[in-house]
């Protein structure tokens, strides 16, 4: 086993990472970049942020791909992610390493389990069929598994909608360590699900694949006021998902705007006629935070962010080859290096 790290025993204390795809939504800041925002500085060991441009390639363009790899971190470090506690690096970076690792891993899952994964099923109801669909779509969980367990993540944060993919990752390490021995870290969810945001319209979550259902950190002031005022609340007097939804939006985005949304959510209640109201505070909060980021993206330099991903790739790396060194060795080809 590596010297420097206890086959089994947790390295980074939280893995987590974001598809650049376009524009983070504010779905995004809440649900996927704030939970790190708090743990950053309480934490004693590591947190790994990645760029997951290796994933987005299941149903993006290669060239889209590369186009947003820079404006995802400017946006990390605009948002507040602190490269002193959280070592961000761009998944490619580590294809070799990763790749390797998946390897191994499929040997422990069945098809039949990768088929009933949720992502492959709402790709295949989306209008994707299995004459089209790419392997790579049903490889996915591998290579999420790889990315997470490489690093021996204590926790990962995740939603409903990516927990079936965390469990998979967890079978992977427990299947592994039983036939192999206790190389890999079953990683524990942190659970993100009370940070689930709707789209402004329609049943689905909030998302960048969307844009005119989702409030982007790119959308200008007249953008934002233009989605928000055409967006689903409830009929007086009832509460909907979709007005619990634009509330809990608006308590993490500015807690300060808090006392006002309850106010007006109450009159809400008592069948008072103040949505009109509440659409144009709502807008306010979500504008002035965009704003906010904007100021801190506009004054990032190029060469910051080349410092930070030089950074988190030597530490991703560094990580990577400790665990795959005691992958190698359980599965006994260290005897061949």
């Amino acid at each position: 086993m590596s010297s420097d790290a206890i086959a089994g025993e947790p390295g980074v204390a939280l893995l987590t990472g974001l598809r650049p795809t376009g524009s983070l939504t504010l779905a995004n800041v809440v649900g996927a970049v704030q939970p790190i925002l708090r743990l950053q500085a309480a934490s004693e060991r590591p947190i790994l942020l990645f760029v997951a441009d290796l994933h987005a390639l299941t149903d993006n363009e290669p060239q889209a791909v590369a186009r947003q790899v820079r404006t995802t971190v400017r946006d990390l470090l605009a948002l507040g992610i602190d490269t002193t506690q959280v070592q961000v690096f761009v998944q490619s970076a580590l294809t070799h390493e990763v790749n390797e690792l998946a390897g191994y891993l499929a040997r422990e899952v069945r098809v039949s389990e990768l088929l009933r994964q949720p992502s492959l099923k709402e790709k295949l109801r989306s209008g994707q069929q299995p004459e089209n669909a790419t392997a790579a779509l049903m490889m996915y969980p591998v290579l999420m598994a790889a990315d997470i367990l490489i690093h021996r993540a204590a926790q990962v944060p995740v939603g409903q909608d990516q927990l079936a993919h965390l469990e998979l990752a967890r079978l992977i390490a427990r299947r592994f360590n039983a036939d192999y021995g206790a190389a890999l870290v079953e990683p524990q969810p942190l659970r993100a699900d009370a940070l689930r945001i709707l789209a402004l319209r329609g049943g689905a979550k909030m998302s960048k694949s969307d844009p005119e259902t989702a409030l982007l950190l790119s959308d200008r002031d007249s953008e934002i006021e233009r989605k928000i005022s055409g967006c689903q609340t409830a009929a007086e007097g009832e509460m909907s998902l979709h007005l619990e939804s634009h509330v809990k939006l608006i308590d993490a985005l500015d807690p300060s705007a808090t006392a006002r949304v309850r106010l007006l959510v109450d009159a809400h209640l008592r069948g008072e006629r103040v949505m009109v109201e509440f659409k144009r505070h709502f807008a306010q909060v979500a504008a002035q935070f965009v704003r906010g980021v904007g100021a801190r993206r506009a004054a990032l330099e190029d060469a910051a962010i080349d410092r930070v991903l030089r950074a988190g790739t030597a530490f991703a790396r560094s990580s990577a080859a400790r665990t795959l060194d005691d992958v190698r060795t359980a599965l006994g080809f260290r005897a061949f290096a």
